[in-house]
């Protein structure tokens, strides 16, 4: 199975679900050279540019409800695994060169019938050629990548689609620029410890510990707060 690619759509994301909901298997993937309407986490929106990859995947996984969070971390981890060094993620799947830059993020949705899920539409936005005009973001080649959009979108389509989430915890932790810093995120802030069993990100705050499900981090004491607009 290949990535399908069109010049341009809407989102790729919406293409996708309607292809999900039409029946495409397991693995299935669509990228466009350009996007219109990309969205992100919390109702955000990705910035476009030509020459940066605009994927989204379909995975049908037989998991457990609780599960489904690993799902998102994992798929942040195929996406830094593939980009290698220097990225790094952000929780729960923002991926950051060391200055703290995004260069790429991830949103997922998932698609339900009748109280059942039927299928997971994995969204992926990487700067690949472009940044957007922001001190907070970077691409792939500033930093001296020569990367073929064709190869990267394959690699992170067949990455997903062979996703195991018993080893995303482990691999999660390994990647993490989160984990032992001072953050802020839901009106808590404290040192980001380690994430549940359910993705959840544990943050040690006052002798206390506290699961956070979901928020935008922000790392206390840096220059900044860290973009947290979430890719797709």
């Amino acid at each position: 199975m290949t990535v399908v690619w069109v010049e341009e759509v809407g989102s790729t994301n919406t293409e996708a679900a309607e292809q999900a909901r039409l029946g495409v298997p397991h693995g299935w993937a669509v990228a466009a050279r350009r996007q219109r309407t990309g969205r992100g986490r919390l109702g955000r929106t990705w910035e476009e540019a030509p020459g940066n990859l605009f994927l989204s995947v379909v995975l049908r996984p037989t998991l457990a409800p609780d599960a489904l969070p690993w799902v998102t971390l994992g798929a942040g981890v195929v996406v830094a695994e593939a980009l290698g060094d220097p990225f790094r993620l952000k929780w729960p799947n923002d991926v950051l060169d060391a200055e703290g830059r995004k260069v790429a993020g991830v949103l997922c949705e998932a698609e339900w019938l009748h109280g059942a899920l039927q299928a997971i539409v994995v969204g992926i936005g990487v700067n690949v050629a472009h940044a957007p005009a922001d001190v907070h973001a970077t691409s792939l080649h500033a930093h001296g990548h020569d990367t073929d959009l064709a190869v990267l979108a394959e690699r992170l389509r067949a990455g997903l689609a062979s996703l195991d989430v018993s080893t995303v915890p482990a691999r999660w932790r390994a990647l993490s620029c989160t984990l032992g810093r001072h953050v802020e995120v839901g009106g808590i802030r404290g040192r980001a410890v380690d994430v549940d069993t359910d993705g959840a990100l544990l943050v040690r705050s006052d002798g206390e510990l506290h699961r956070v499900v979901t928020g935008d981090v922000g790392f206390v004491g840096d220059l900044q707060r860290v973009s947290t607009l979430k890719g797709r």
